[in-house]
């Protein structure tokens, strides 16, 4: 019954005294006080590094030993953490879930995303003096005129 009560129950009895975090669940608001506290309990033998939750101490322990759990049933490809394989999935599937809400581009991770905002960004533009090719970095800009380089050396 108590086991009923505590994990069944949508009452949220555990309240963080730092904030309004509330849950239903007493490891959840001490993992949730860890971001308050800066406690960090987990910590790796090999290298020092800590973490507030066991499971990302184990995800990190993948570093040392290597090992690559995840695997993409496509084409054989093995990653270390789920989300890097759920990445990699899209480039066979053809999935953009991330889209820019200035232009249509469409891309595979937040990361992605975030570097092509930034060349809506007027000050951060390096164009092609070519064609309408932009880039936020100066040396894509380099790479991509060598294509012109080698347009006109074939003519």
């Amino acid at each position: 019954k108590n086991h009923e009560i505590s994990n069944h129950s949508n009452e949220k009895r555990f309240k963080c005294t730092h904030c309004s975090y509330t849950t239903i669940n007493r490891g959840h608001l001490d993992r949730h006080t860890r971001t308050h506290t800066g406690e960090k309990p987990y910590q790796c033998t090999e290298c020092g590094f800590q973490c507030t939750q066991n499971v990302n101490l184990q995800q990190h322990m993948r570093k040392h030993t290597g090992e690559k759990p995840f695997l993409c049933l496509h084409c054989g490809y093995a990653f270390a953490q789920h989300s890097h394989l759920k990445q990699h999935g899209r480039l066979h599937t053809g999935e953009r879930p991330y889209k820019c809400h200035l232009c249509n581009y469409r891309c595979i991770t937040p990361a992605e995303l975030k570097s092509h905002t930034a060349i809506h960004e007027e000050d951060k533009k390096y164009r092609c003096n070519i064609c309408d090719y932009i880039t936020i970095r100066p040396s894509s800009l380099t790479r991509h005129a060598k294509i012109h380089k080698k347009a006109t050396s074939m003519k």
